[in-house]
């Protein structure tokens, strides 16, 4: 729409300037005459004021009706129809309330929504997968512990196992000891050294499965 400066004169000789606003300079001297008719005005000048200015609301009323009776004119079935389906009505709220609301504008508002939403859920199940990955890895590592652990069953038998060792060293300490006795006539020979030495190794091999048998021991009682 443009501004049009409509200068007139009046019957009396007066000189007087109105602004229209219209599409064209043909529809403002039009408007201006159907407006102001019988009332002896003659129009002297018409000259372009301000170019893409703003429409009156009944101008756009007049215009949203022209469009909305070309459409029905070609029928409910027509493509137009079809397109137009309710953007009569957010025009006319446009118009009414000053809005500037469309189905473009809602369907972009809307479809960046569901784009969020979409970065969202991929943000979730990227998320989801990391937390899957640590819970299996927990699950992994805690099998592995307890595949570690030491029962006590396994404890017993240990034990039973160290008494076993303890009572065949100790065996073999009292057999060298009698050794010893035997062949103490004689401490040069052979028989008596072996006899010592299988005798002092013994003894030392008791006393680290007493230890052992003890830690043992501690571990079940603690437990």
């Amino acid at each position: 729409m443009n501004d049009y400066r409509i200068t007139y004169t009046t019957e009396a000789g007066d000189s007087f300037d109105s602004i229209i606003t219209e599409r064209t300079e043909a529809a403002a001297r039009k408007f201006f005459t159907s407006m102001n008719k019988g009332l002896g005005f003659t129009v002297a000048s018409i000259e372009l004021h301000r170019e893409n200015t703003c429409a009156t609301k009944q101008q756009e009323r007049d215009a949203l009706a022209a469009i909305r009776r070309m459409v029905e004119e070609l029928g409910p079935q027509s493509y137009l129809a079809t397109a137009f389906e309710g953007v009569f009505e957010d025009a006319e709220s446009n118009i009414e309330n000053d809005f500037g609301d469309s189905m473009k504008t809602r369907w972009l508002h809307a479809d960046a929504q569901l784009n969020a939403a979409k970065g969202t859920i991929e943000e979730l199940e990227a998320h989801k997968r990391s937390m899957q990955e640590t819970i299996d890895r927990l699950q992994r590592e805690r099998g592995e512990a307890e595949a570690r652990q030491v029962t006590d069953t396994d404890i017993v038998h240990l034990i039973r196992l160290a008494e076993k060792d303890l009572a065949e060293a100790e065996q073999r300490r009292d057999e060298a000891a009698q050794d010893i006795v035997t062949y103490a006539d004689d401490p040069a020979c052979e028989e008596f050294r072996q006899a010592v030495a299988t005798h002092r190794n013994a003894t030392s091999s008791v006393e680290a499965k007493k230890e052992r048998l003890g830690r043992l021991n501690s571990i079940r009682n603690a437990g």
